[in-house]
């Protein structure tokens, strides 16, 4: 895993766990730490990796191939990467253990991010997962037009969010009271891989309208773990 934040793949890869925890066996690593470090300590044997060290630099590099030599007695069955973004910790713990366990790559980012990563790490999204789990069509759709990938290795499987993450709280706005104006949202970490610059500029633009702010309102749904 990349990271234990309170996101969606942290979150799916969690539920996941424990649903089939009397099936498997599960071994996690995360290169970064979070909040959800602990839920996951709890209830798997767990390794971090810790962000000081980045996985691009040689002690990084150092780091987790010295981390996967200490585990002679690992042998996965499955190397399940949680993400797109945990790629490149999968392939070099792969390689310190010299492991042949079939790779299962479940892929929640997009085109652009997808992108990024081919750039630093050719070839890495197209060849070291066997099979692929896409979050929707759009994403398994990018993986078999962008990266040549045989449709037949790609599933999409929707993966919702359970409601013990749903925080219920009062909302001061007066506006969000108002029902009868249109509701334009949008939800996620804040960030331009969210498109928030999109959201806010079709604001803008609906705002401009006649009436504009008597017909619309605007709810983003979502923090980053600093925010107060």
């Amino acid at each position: 895993m990349h990271g234990l934040t309170r996101t969606g793949a942290p979150m799916v890869a969690l539920r996941l766990f424990r649903a089939l925890k009397d099936e498997l066996d599960v071994r996690v690593v995360a290169y970064q730490g979070g909040p959800l470090e602990q839920p996951f300590r709890e209830a798997f044997p767990l390794t971090v990796l810790r962000p000081e060290l980045p996985g691009g630099s040689a002690i990084g590099r150092a780091r987790v191939a010295s981390v996967g030599l200490t585990w002679r007695d690992w042998r996965p069955d499955l190397l399940y990467v949680n993400t797109v973004a945990a790629l490149t910790t999968a392939a070099r713990l792969r390689m310190a253990n010299r492991q042949g366990a079939p790779v299962l790559l479940h892929v929640h980012e997009g085109p652009v991010y997808m992108a990024a990563v081919e750039r630093e790490a050719p070839g890495l999204i197209g060849g070291l997962p066997n099979r692929y789990i896409a979050l929707s069509d759009w994403v398994a759709e990018a993986l078999a037009d962008d990266f040549d990938i045989e449709p037949g290795r790609i599933a999409t499987v929707r993966s919702p969010i359970g409601d013990e993450w749903l925080v219920a709280a009062p909302v001061p706005d007066p506006v969000l009271t108002q029902e009868d104006r249109f509701l334009v949202g949008g939800s996620g970490v804040p960030s331009w891989m969210k498109g928030t610059d999109l959201w806010l500029l079709t604001a803008a633009e609906l705002l401009k309208r006649p009436g504009g702010r008597d017909r619309y309102r605007f709810v983003w749904v979502g923090a980053r773990e600093d925010d107060a």
